[in-house]
């Protein structure tokens, strides 16, 4: 797996984790205390700040691990 590749799924992986779970970017904001604006850009970019992550894991009730 190129390093590209790997970046592209780490960005679709929390999309993907939302949706399984039926949440709108504005609902997840609203659970984890996250911007939607921040999620939006998390989802293309990946998340980057370890604060950000164990908000979203909490709220998406999942590890940190699984959200890199």
């Amino acid at each position: 797996m190129t390093p590209e590749s790997k970046k592209q799924r780490a960005r679709s992986k929390l999309r993907r984790m939302r949706m399984v779970r039926g949440l709108l970017q504005s609902d997840l904001a609203r659970l984890s205390g996250v911007t939607q604006a921040s999620i939006s850009r998390m989802e293309k970019t990946g998340v980057k700040r370890a604060d950000k992550a164990v908000a979203l894991a909490r709220a998406l009730q999942c590890t940190v691990e699984e959200i890199y």
